[in-house]
């Protein structure tokens, strides 16, 4: 299964517009280890990387959130708190990516918060907070984002 299998190009905003705060139930669709390298170091390595779907909610049904976890241990936390909210475990001696694949193939379903925030990175000269260059609008204001809030995932009731 490849992540577009589940794609309906008509429910897509191409406008990359982000959805409202609001507590969502999300199904996987996708989930696996990608390969990367890693820019300051050259080391190769691997991230998760899921993508979700919004169900049952009157305004965002079949919106897609994509979600990647770098190594370290906000990944493992975060990737503990979907498995044990999915109800799906991780079998003993069962490899990640066969968790990961169990949790497109058993349609993985968790609730949790959406934030919508604006787009800011730190400087790196000053340490303040500025509009992020990349996403930032034409009149210096910073564009909007997306953030999961994964400390507060719970399965769906």
């Amino acid at each position: 299964m490849t992540a577009f299998s589940h794609t309906n190009l008509n429910d897509v905003d191409p406008n990359f517009t982000p959805i409202a705060t609001n507590t969502y139930s999300l199904r996987v669709v996708s989930a696996e280890l990608v390969p990367y390298t890693d820019k300051n170091t050259g080391e190769e390595k691997e991230r998760v990387s899921l993508g979700l779907t919004i169900f049952n909610d009157p305004d965002f049904s079949g919106r897609r959130v994509w979600e990647s976890f770098f190594e370290g241990d906000f990944a493992l936390k975060n990737l503990r708190r979907i498995m044990d909210a999915s109800g799906i475990p991780q079998n003993p001696g069962e490899s990640i990516e066969s968790w990961l694949n169990r949790l497109v193939v058993e349609q993985a379903e968790v609730r949790v918060p959406i934030v919508l925030e604006d787009d800011m990175i730190k400087d790196k000269t000053t340490k303040e907070l500025i509009p992020n260059p990349r996403t930032v609008k034409l009149d210096g204001s910073p564009s909007q984002r997306n953030r999961v809030d994964w400390f507060r995932i719970a399965p769906v009731a």
